[in-house]
């Protein structure tokens, strides 16, 4: 049978678990990593108006609001 300190064992123990959880978390970050990042294509305008909230394409300078059919810039 193998003896052990009090000491050793409570830092065996101490390593193991550290390493444990290292090990999780370098899954987790490696796992979120590879999704990557989106970038949106609409951006979020209020009409000038009627003060309603709608999506809209990036690269429009025009839109037209969905609830009063009005022109904003």
């Amino acid at each position: 049978m193998i003896e052990l300190a009090p000491h050793t064992a409570v830092m065996i123990y101490l390593g193991l678990t550290l390493l444990t959880m290292l090990a999780i978390w370098l899954s987790h970050h490696f796992r979120q990593r590879k999704k990557g990042v989106v970038i949106p294509q609409q951006k979020l305008a209020t009409c000038e108006y009627c003060g309603q909230l709608y999506l809209t394409a990036i690269e429009q300078k025009v839109s037209k609001c969905p609830t009063c059919a009005s022109y904003n810039e």
